[in-house]
């Protein structure tokens, strides 16, 4: 019997491999196995089984599993093969795109020891303190606490708790300390929600189209406030109603937390958090729970269209245009809305591709009937839209004598109006970094990556250049024009940095906070700054 193995390699090539007689019936598709590939050793997947090998020459065997089971079931299968074909990819790598890196070797998570207090009558003598302050304590809780909550009722809980446990006073047990996947809170909703006749048309339609059975994409285009996430969440309750599974794909990381915690205020533990920001020790266990069934609903950007579900019945993909479900580095280079129409297929499943502004595949794809179409006109709640003011800033330079201004007087009144009310605002700008532009002023010349030509971008918070198009970074800034030798080197552009130093200045009272990727790079980061804007303290 043979196997024939896939490697995440640049090789379209699979290679065969000898199943030993004491792996007989245990070497399945989809299992990982431990194999020599030339002179190393390595993990590869097992694609398929065969009686005859037909190689001449001669076989290795495979060496050990790693998997007891097939990590990834036949329609996860069906996937990865489309993936590889349709993006020209050697399945290997489409496999391990779709699989966390820490289920590369065997996970094994991170466990915290919880005790309880028994029934047995306590005789303990008046010096032990410590046992004495941990077991009255333990006895006011109905269920296990954490050990290493107690600490501030002595300075070695662990040991007191043994001591305790030894006499029988309490039990001591072992469990995986389950990551927080959200980490952003909301109250559970209790008012039902009243929906507009279009937004009861659309659940319905959806809802019809899962009853069915059948793949069927719609295409739901409302207008910015029209309640379409209050759509989403009645069609999932519908569909987990049902005993299936919902995918909720977003195009930003930093939008997961907030969706994620609407939906857990409604579905609790059944929501499940997905990104690359997420740690790998969590990315793996909430794989593991997600192949074992504890979750009903996964919300995540692009990579999450991947999860294990089982009984797949709905897939929403919001802000449908947005470039950013498109993966361009490294292989394989997928949309994510195309693999979720895909997956959608696969599973019989209900696909809503939503936007205020749809792609032009999208409705092209409408017009030619292989969508059904959705329409929200009004915004939810009778909600009016935006006053909106666009202003000339060159004519503000001509009026005010001042250039290069970042704010014009108007948004400085309107920020100034809404910090007396004790109200937020929200600044949105379009680049990173302090300066988007080192030039020479004498000869104009910039400085650029030398990998790709684009301009270096300056980050005032570190004193670097970084190239935002592949990340080189210069940490040594130069002090003359390459050109022309010049030392009068100057910044030009406004980022996100310079926004916030003069915000700063101009409303030193005001608490700010900058939300990019430079202050995003780890997921806590994320949720710590929504959460506390959403609970006023910015």
């Amino acid at each position: 019997m043979f196997a024939d193995v896939s490697f995440p390699i640049s090789s379209y090539q699979t290679f065969s491999y000898e199943i030993p007689e004491s792996l007989l019936g245990k070497v399945k598709v989809g299992v990982r196995v431990n194999v020599t590939l030339g002179r190393q050793k390595t993990q590869g997947i097992v694609i398929g089984l065969k009686q005859e090998s037909g190689f001449k020459g001669r076989i290795r065997p495979i060496e050990s599993l790693v998997d007891d089971q097939p990590v990834l079931d036949r329609h996860l299968w069906k996937l990865i093969n489309w993936l590889a074909d349709y993006y020209n990819t050697p399945v290997g790598i489409a496999a391990k795109t779709t699989l966390p890196a820490n289920l590369s070797t065997r996970y094994k998570p991170q466990t915290q020891m919880l005790v309880k207090s028994t029934d047995e009558k306590s005789d303990l003598p008046k010096n032990a303190k410590a046992q004495i302050s941990i077991l009255n304590y333990l006895k006011t809780m109905d269920d296990f606490v954490a050990i290493q909550s107690l600490n501030d009722l002595a300075s070695n809980p662990t040991d007191v708790c043994k001591k305790l446990s030894e006499k029988n006073l309490v039990v001591i047990k072992r469990e995986p300390i389950i990551p927080d996947l959200t980490g952003f809170s909301f109250k559970p909703m209790h008012k039902k929600i009243r929906f507009t006749d279009y937004q009861n048309s659309a659940v319905d339609k959806i809802s019809t189209s899962m009853d069915k059975n059948e793949f069927r994409p719609f295409l739901l285009h409302g207008v910015t406030g029209s309640g379409k996430t209050e759509i989403y969440i009645e069609a999932a309750r519908h569909a987990i109603n049902q005993g299936k599974t919902v995918i909720m794909l977003l195009p930003e990381i930093a939008l997961t937390p907030q969706i994620a915690g609407r939906f857990k205020s409604v579905f609790g533990d059944k929501v499940a958090m997905w990104h690359s920001k997420l740690s790998q020790s969590a990315r793996a266990w909430t794989w593991k729970r997600i192949c074992a069934g504890d979750y009903k609903v996964v919300i995540g950007a692009r990579s999450a269209v991947f999860s294990p579900l089982k009984n797949l019945g709905l897939i929403v993909v919001d802000e449908e245009q947005e470039n950013s479900y498109k993966q361009e580095s490294p292989a394989p280079r997928y949309h994510a809305r195309d693999v979720s129409l895909m997956r959608g297929k696969i599973h019989n499943a209900t696909v809503v591709l939503a936007s205020a502004t749809p792609s032009l595949e999208s409705y092209y794809n409408y017009i030619h009937g292989k969508f059904e179409y959705i329409h929200l006109p009004e915004r939810f709640g009778g909600a009016k839209y935006p006053h909106v003011h666009v202003v000339d800033m060159m004519k503000e330079s001509e009026d005010t004598d001042v250039y290069g201004a970042i704010f014009s007087r108007i948004l400085l009144e309107k920020i100034s109006d809404r910090i007396e009310k004790k109200e937020q605002v929200i600044l949105l700008h379009n680049r990173r970094g302090f300066a988007p532009v080192l030039r020479c002023a004498d000869c104009g010349e910039v400085e650029t990556c030398p990998h790709c030509q684009v301009a270096l971008t300056y980050h005032k918070y570190g004193e670097f250049l970084q190239c935002h198009f592949c990340n080189h970074m210069q940490k040594q800034l130069p002090t003359q024009c390459k050109e022309c030798q010049s030392i009068s080197l100057q910044l030009a552009g406004i980022g996100t940095q310079k926004v916030e130093e003069e915000l700063t200045n101009q409303f030193p009272e005001a608490i700010i906070e900058r939300l990019d990727f430079d202050t995003t790079k780890s997921g806590k980061n994320i949720v710590e700054i929504l959460q506390r804007f959403s609970d006023g303290e910015i």
